[in-house]
């Protein structure tokens, strides 16, 4: 019983490392009620824009190239000729499809760009897709957030040349999808930006390797 004592509580020890090791720095969107402040943004080599009014009153196919979030330089324009304005300037595609091209301006070298968006309340609807930036695809992960809004985070990583990048979001139809608040973030120079995005924390193979230690523990007392 002793030792099985001592492999229990390593195993605990272990587990409480191994949780804190892989949410250091990380953002969880199932916690969170608003967008993650990336580590690296206001430095040198950055740029933060993004958009929480979506075009023009009265203009319902979007073509905005004025950010409204940051002092970045970007525009936000719907490819597709859908209206996806709603009443009060937020993002909504209705019954139509997700179909928008993003551009904004970096520098040079290993560039890490991070992508968020938000609902005002609910789920997003659909998934949202997102074409490649210079060959490289996003990793995304997306859910609701503590407050309920639908929330993605969609991080690229590669090596470029300064000036305009751009990428698409897309959806198939009846997509549904509302968005309250659309951000970039961007940095470049030396090394790619560490920030991460889970939706959720699942449980790690050492988490399960404990339960079935507990089990077991259980079981033999019984049988004493």
């Amino acid at each position: 019983m002793k030792s099985f004592m001592t492999v229990l509580v390593l195993c605990f020890s272990l587990l409480a490392f191994s949780v804190t090791d892989a949410t250091a720095g990380q953002y969880n969107i199932s916690k969170s009620i608003d967008l993650h402040v990336p580590s690296f943004r206001g430095a040198s080599n950055t740029t933060h824009l993004g958009w929480d009014v979506f075009g023009a009153p009265g203009t319902a196919v979007i073509n905005d190239d004025t950010p409204d979030i940051g002092t970045g330089a970007g525009s936000f324009v719907t490819f597709n000729g859908e209206d996806h304005q709603s009443g009060s300037l937020n993002y909504y595609t209705g019954a139509g499809m997700v179909a928008e091209t993003v551009s904004f301006e970096t520098g040079a070298g290993a560039t890490t760009v991070i992508v968020q968006g938000k609902t005002l309340y609910g789920a997003l609807g659909q998934n949202i897709q997102f074409t490649p930036i210079n060959g490289s695809m996003p990793e995304v992960a997306s859910g609701n957030n503590a407050a309920g809004s639908g929330t993605f985070f969609a991080k690229y990583e590669f090596m470029g040349g300064a000036g305009e990048k751009s990428f698409k979001i897309a959806s198939g139809p009846h997509s549904y999808v509302s968005l309250d608040k659309f951000v970039i973030d961007a940095t470049w120079g030396q090394a790619y930006a560490t920030d991460s995005a889970v939706a959720a924390p699942e449980p790690s193979s050492l988490l399960l390797v404990l339960m079935a230690l507990v089990g077991m523990m259980r079981l033999r007392v019984s049988h004493q």
